[in-house]
């Protein structure tokens, strides 16, 4: 089952993405291991949703993650903001901790 924040989590590792609907395609197929990633996604964060993702959920979950990126880009622009993303050093298996913060 996947968790509430799970598509804005697979969103920001395809927010930069010219084409959302595609590089999450391609994010699927890299997560199950059928293909390298070869620089398009931030490793980092490619293995935090390795720990986040069921198996059997990735498809569905990289499909959410590109339609909120998608929705996302369609609202009327609020102020600029930057995904933000911690991952504490003394920890052996990070997790994700989402921030945002608006620019001034």
């Amino acid at each position: 089952m996947l968790f509430k924040k799970l598509p804005e989590l697979v969103g920001g590792v395809l927010y930069h993405s010219a084409d959302p609907a595609s590089a999450a395609v391609e994010l699927a197929e890299v997560l199950r291991g059928e293909r390298a990633n070869d620089g398009e996604f931030d490793s980092a964060l490619v293995a935090v949703l390795r720990d986040q993702i069921d198996g059997a959920d990735i498809d569905e979950a990289c499909a959410l993650g590109g339609a909120w990126v998608q929705g996302r880009r369609s609202l009327p622009d609020s102020g600029s903001w930057d995904l933000v993303a911690t991952v504490p050093a003394h920890v052996e298996r990070p997790s994700l901790v989402k921030r945002t913060r608006l620019k001034h």
